[in-house]
């Protein structure tokens, strides 16, 4: 299994990569390609954020070259910040009350797949 990682920062890509290693204990995992940000000896080297998270998920070209050297792609995405722009997923409902975490998860998951090319999202999503 060839893991692939979008997420908003270090520490976000060190927690993932932590419990994918710990729930495939075992396993054949090969490395855990962090995609977005790009890191360096654990160290960062291109610009993080969930501002970062999104505009990759509608890169098209680049989402399609992750799964040629990846069988799975994780998305981290937190949503603390949610209800600003781009990101643009609020926190309360149209009555004013807020959200579930299953009510937050799946609209955030929908932003998720809306940025991600169809064609794409077809092969990928599961």
């Amino acid at each position: 299994m060839r893991f692939a990682l979008i997420t908003e920062g270090v520490s976000e890509h060190k927690m993932m990569r932590h419990l994918i290693e710990k729930y495939f204990k075992g396993h054949d995992l090969g490395p855990i390609r962090q995609i977005q940000p790009q890191l360096v000896n654990d160290k960062q080297r291109t610009t993080g954020g969930w501002p970062e998270v999104l505009k990759y998920c509608s890169r098209a070209d680049d989402l399609q070259q992750i799964f040629i050297d990846s069988d799975f792609l994780i998305i981290q995405i937190d949503t603390d910040q949610s209800q600003q722009k781009p990101f643009d997923v609020s926190h309360t409902n149209p009555n004013n009350q807020v959200k579930t975490n299953s009510e937050l998860y799946f609209e955030v998951v929908g932003k998720l797949k809306s940025l991600i090319h169809l064609e794409i999202l077809g092969k990928i999503w599961q």
